[in-house]
């Protein structure tokens, strides 16, 4: 998750800067990352500097994503959609990390519960597993949302949503769009047609030879 997080922090933080400042966050993320993953290893028994670390990298996560759609998005709806996506993936974390504390907090009491209810019912209390996985989609929310956020071109979303777990759906817009488009072929379409027919009409009017 350290790892997955650093990707995420690493694109909201590089995006429009130099090349000089890129090659510095980069060689100090990485850096960290691996120091980070070694003192954990061997040193870090009761995982807080793990979570310390963890913490500061998530919330650096959600100031950039702030800053990126404080400077990026123009329009009011988008922002709120943006901060609404934002406020999803940051409750995602908050679960996630909660689970994991219960987790190593009550161990041997989860433990004991999920003997006593056995299987399939038992893996609910897998707090460690569910942190695991909640932290995956909170991750790829912030993923996908920073990948818009730093595309080419204006930022705006033209009434499309965010479907869960964080794909933008295009749905709404892409029918319009469709609309647009198959209205002015019909039109253009039966136009010729129409055009085509009356001009052949005039003129085999003007070509009989009354009797």
């Amino acid at each position: 998750m350290i790892i997955a997080t650093s990707c995420v922090l690493h694109r909201a933080t590089v995006y429009e800067r130099s090349d000089s400042f890129t090659r510095t966050f980069s060689t100090v993320l990485l850096t960290s990352v691996v120091a980070e993953t070694i003192y954990h290893v061997l040193y870090d028994a009761n995982n807080k500097f793990h979570e310390v670390s963890f913490l500061v990298l998530l919330l650096l996560v959600i100031w950039r994503t702030r800053k990126l759609i404080t400077s990026r998005v123009s329009q009011s709806a988008d922002r709120r959609l943006l901060t609404s996506v934002t406020i999803f993936g940051t409750s995602v974390f908050g679960v996630a990390y909660t689970l994991w504390q219960l987790d190593q907090i009550y161990c041997s009491q989860l433990t004991s519960w999920k003997r006593q209810i056995g299987m399939p019912w038992s893996f609910l209390l897998e707090f460690h597993g569910w942190w695991h996985i909640l932290t995956a989609i909170a991750a790829y929310v912030f993923m996908v949302m920073v990948g818009d956020l730093t595309s080419e071109g204006d930022v705006e979303f033209h009434g499309s949503v965010y479907s869960w777990p964080g794909v933008r759906s295009r749905k709404g817009h892409q029918k319009g769009m469709n609309g647009s488009l198959n209205g002015k072929a019909n039109g253009h379409a039966n136009g010729e047609v129409n055009g085509h027919a009356n001009g052949s009409t005039m003129n085999g009017g003007h070509g009989v030879k009354r009797t």
